[in-house]
């Protein structure tokens, strides 16, 4: 089993990252089990892409894609389909980003993220854009199994 948290939103080829999981995994009984933020299926609106760019160019992530863009994804890499899961409520990710943004706004951390410069900055302002997605449902908290598919 590999288990893979809150990581997978970082890599930019996906594919290869399936594919070298896979290639680690028991050939017989090979599990991966993911969970990673990604972003709501289908077309976004523009201030929703608008967001995810910004809260790209801040966390230096790749583009965002979906649970359903992991799961077809799947097949090509050696795993059977698996069926992904929005986790989402059950991380309660609006109280979690919002602890962060309280955090950050008292003072003493204010003069902390000014003192670090720019970065610090744009991660508070990053932490933001990460509530309103939560907020507006584009940003998940998504999970999925994805098993080794088994020869025929």
């Amino acid at each position: 089993v590999v288990w893979s948290l809150e990581m997978a939103e970082h890599i930019p080829d996906r594919e290869k990252f399936l594919s070298e999981i896979h290639r680690m995994l028991n050939k017989d009984h090979g599990r991966l089990a993911m969970v990673t933020w990604c972003k709501r299926d289908g077309m976004l609106e523009f201030d929703e892409e608008i967001a995810l760019n910004y809260i790209s160019e801040w966390y230096n992530l790749p583009r965002w894609i979906s649970m359903e863009r992991w799961a077809s994804l799947a097949p090509g890499a050696g795993f059977e389909s698996p069926t992904p899961m929005d986790w989402s409520q059950g991380v309660r990710p609006m109280q979690f980003w919002g602890d962060i943004l309280v955090t950050s706004l008292q003072p003493k951390n204010i003069i902390g993220l000014l003192a670090i410069g720019d970065s610090g900055v744009k991660a508070g302002a990053a932490a933001a854009l990460m509530a309103y997605g939560f907020y507006k449902d584009f940003i998940k908290f998504g999970a999925m199994r994805m098993d080794v598919k088994q020869a025929s």
